[in-house]
């Protein structure tokens, strides 16, 4: 799965243009669009053109609740707003999904509120509404395909794939976020330290580069967050941490905490580790004692971290 940087159990979709034949270049190249052409009467599925043309980005909360989320934006070209209700009408288009990286959510977990889109007079933008539970969501990259039909009051349907594209959301569980990590890596050359929790430092050790800051939780699913391990997150090393036992009282619980099996094949020399996780103030502490290398031929390092939520 895909990690995503989803803040504050953030919801995620993009919507992706897809090509097809140039019916107006110079609609298609966002020359008369820019340029706001009186004349120009086009709808299109909106597309960002700040960051990443092929990509929107809306937040809702994680809630068990049944939710009504815009999420498909439909525009008129150029920014012009309507002289009276347009009303657009769309239809599914899964085909447009690519079912090896989204799954298509079974009809039965959501609703389409509104295949016809209405964007009202003075305004230029109408949005595909949806109704689900968010939670049922969590830890999995979804996907709906959508194309536009039609369009009364005289405008056309834009050329260059604008027309259909995607929608991709996810939702991220309470714990995703960024987190401030302040903490160090000590290394330590000869044999396997003796370390309880709470000892003080091993004669013999070397303070190396802190931590960096921040870190972010990627959802795993409800309950479960992967963490990039220590200062080598470049190699693909985490955490996994299972908050299913955390409770609400202001204290230090347990956190499960394993590790990313696949990528710690050259390394399971994991002679400890701890994890505790408190609620109120959102904080993890981790303490971790590995060898550096396989068969235990590596220096031994030993890991104090902590992370606050941003």
């Amino acid at each position: 799965m895909k990690n995503r940087i989803l803040k504050l159990s953030s919801f995620l979709f993009a919507t992706v243009a897809l090509s097809s034949c140039l019916k107006d270049k110079g609609f298609d190249d966002n020359l008369r669009q820019s340029l706001r052409y009186a004349d120009q009467k086009v709808v299109s599925i909106a597309l960002r053109t700040d960051v990443n043309e092929q990509e929107s980005i809306v937040s809702v909360q994680a809630s068990a609740a049944t939710t009504t989320i815009n999420l498909v934006p439909v525009t008129l070209a150029g920014g012009i707003p309507a002289t009276q209700d347009v009303h657009v009408v769309l239809d599914t288009m899964n085909s447009l999904v690519d079912q090896s990286v989204y799954a298509i959510p079974p009809n039965s977990d959501f609703t389409i509120v509104n295949k016809t889109v209405t964007i009202p007079a003075g305004q230029t933008t109408g949005y595909v509404q949806i109704q689900l539970i968010p939670n049922n969501f969590i830890g999995q990259p979804y996907a709906l395909g959508f194309k536009i039909v039609s369009v009364d009051g005289g405008y056309t349907i834009a050329g260059n794939g604008r027309g259909q594209g995607i929608a991709e959301f996810a939702i991220a569980n309470e714990f995703e976020a960024d987190y401030t990590d302040v903490g160090i890596r000590y290394n330590y050359s000869a044999a396997a330290p003796v370390y309880n929790v709470g000892d003080p430092i091993p004669g013999g050790y070397v303070s190396t580069t802190p931590m960096p800051s921040p870190k972010h939780l990627n959802t795993l699913d409800a309950t479960h967050n992967s963490l990039d391990f220590a200062n080598l997150g470049g190699n693909g090393w985490q955490y996994i941490f299972d908050f299913g036992a955390v409770g609400a009282a202001n204290q230090d619980y347990p956190l499960g905490i394993t590790l990313n099996a696949a990528a710690l094949a050259n390394n399971s020399n994991i002679s400890y580790k701890l994890a505790t996780y408190n609620p109120v103030t959102k904080t993890i502490k981790l303490i971790v004692l590995y060898n550096n290398a396989p068969g235990g031929t590596g220096n031994w390092r030993l890991l104090f971290e902590t992370l606050t939520k941003i």
